[in-house]
């Protein structure tokens, strides 16, 4: 019987790191996709090529006419490291972000706010953006872009909780790349669109049972407040339920806080034509300073506060009331109590109307009488809506989009640029920030001998390795 020596362990291993190493030399040697032209090149990185051989003198060309052609390919571009052969360069890529997904273009930002807006609408939960063009402009304020495109869209902003985002870039492109999280109070984006519908079509059949055919604007607007505080009792003892933050919670289950209410009367103007817009602020209720959230309305050119919640107060004896103590007021009128920054917001100084005057103008279109029925009717079926879709088909398209990462100099992988996570809650209105910035402008240039020499290195131990088998057999 042959026992196991010593060099036969050795040879058996040498034997398995050898054909380790010929694998290895096999991959590195495999044909790479030669690429003279950018449309051949977004061929390239559009199918994921690892091994890319290019002239070197277009390889930097290359890649800016790439980007700027389909920018979207930056979006998933990770940087390379290049071995230069004389006349032609090997460029080994690198790719991020595995999944997949459609990258929409935006080049402006209004497209940016309605591109948020319709996502959010939809309940979408991750968008992959580029922000064409973004990094040559002075930078814009995420935040504030998308804080002021949700405050103009209840079906946009209902049910949301929080926004996130990592933005990047990289200097083969001016573009600014952009990874948007959007959260929301349900875990289920699938149920949080059905509530969205629920709460539209609750709208409209309010609406459409409140409003007198031919009522003016402050009659709506009277009807609306008065409806809604009907329907709907203050209840901060959920306050963690997010239906609660929401008009879901006022249209539907009848209690919500502050936020419902603005949410709800907002959409109720939408639907009759009636500009709106919700006032995120503070209110002193006689004990302490909080977080508040109401109403301006807009009438015959002039602006007014309309605050459904304070008007909807519970009675010592448990009963519920119905004042209208915050309808139509002018800054100077509600800024005892309230607080907010004008520059957000119009000024409301009307003089026209007031309850007593928006009361009288109700009485010329609504009776109590039982013949008054035959005045509701589908009055708001044909009424133009808010639009709240942006055409998020896109999103389904094929890759239209902007670039990416920092660029990689020969033999060095990029890093970010900028790199930042943000993003907003809905319970406090506060941002939060986290931002991370560094630079790799640098391009650093690997010696263009690196491939040879490693290809040497390799071909010596092969033919060691050679000779020791060789001996091995003879022995």
């Amino acid at each position: 019987m042959h026992r196991c020596k010593g060099s036969d362990i050795v040879f058996w291993i040498l034997c398995l790191w050898l054909g380790m190493q010929m694998c290895l030399l096999q991959g590195y040697c495999a044909d790479p996709v030669s690429v003279a032209s950018a449309e051949e090149m977004a061929d390239a990185l559009a199918g994921r090529t690892t091994q890319i051989m290019v002239p070197s003198d277009r390889m930097d060309a290359l890649f800016l006419e790439t980007f700027a052609i389909r920018p979207d390919l930056g979006f998933y571009y990770d940087g390379f490291e290049a071995y230069g052969y004389g006349d032609s360069t090997l460029i080994s890529m690198h790719y991020h972000i595995e999944n997949t997904q459609a990258v929409l273009p935006v080049h402006s930002k209004k497209e940016f706010a309605e591109v948020v807006v319709s996502a959010a609408a939809y309940a979408q939960t991750e968008l992959y953006l580029v922000l064409v063009g973004a990094a040559n402009s002075a930078p814009w304020d995420y935040a504030e872009i998308m804080d002021e495109a949700l405050m103009d869209s209840v079906m946009a902003r209902t049910m949301l909780a929080q926004k996130k985002w990592r933005v990047w870039r990289n200097a083969y492109s001016n573009d600014v790349y952009m990874i948007l999280q959007l959260e929301y109070y349900e875990s289920d984006p699938a149920v949080v669109w059905q509530k969205k519908q629920r709460i539209e079509q609750e709208a409209v059949m309010l609406a459409q049972s409140i409003f007198p055919k031919g009522a003016s604007d402050v009659c709506k607007v009277l009807l609306a407040h008065d409806a809604l505080i009907h329907r709907c009792t203050y209840d901060d003892t959920q306050f963690a339920n997010g239906e609660n933050h929401s008009a879901y919670g006022v249209l539907i289950n009848g209690h919500s806080v502050c936020e419902g209410y603005a949410e709800a009367f907002q959409l109720l103007m939408d639907i009759a034509g009636v500009e709106c817009s919700i006032v995120i602020g503070e209110a002193d209720n006689g004990s302490e300073v909080v977080l508040h959230a109401w109403n301006i309305v807009k009438l015959d050119g002039q602006y007014y506060h309309i605050d459904c919640t304070w008007d909807d107060p519970i009675s010592y004896y448990g009963g519920q009331l119905l004042l209208h103590d915050y309808f139509l007021l002018r800054d100077s009128e509600i800024r005892s109590t309230h607080t907010w920054d004008p520059a957000k917001y119009p000024s409301a100084n009307g003089t026209r109307w007031d309850f007593a005057s928006a009361k009288k103008e109700l009485s010329a279109v609504s009776t109590p009488d039982a013949s008054a029925a035959l005045q509701y009717d589908l009055l708001c079926t044909d009424a133009k809506r808010q639009s709240y879709r942006y055409a998020l088909e896109q999103l389904r398209m094929q890759q239209t989009v902007s670039s990416h990462d920092a660029p990689s100099g020969h033999g060095t992988k990029p890093s970010n640029s900028a790199d930042s996570q943000q993003g907003t809650s809905k319970e406090n209105g506060d941002a939060y920030s986290n931002m991370n910035s560094g630079s790799a402008d640098a391009t650093h240039k690997a010696p263009e001998t690196k491939a040879f020499f490693v290809f040497l290195i390799w071909c010596i131990v092969i033919i060691i390795l050679v000779g020791v088998l060789y001996a091995k057999f003879l022995a």
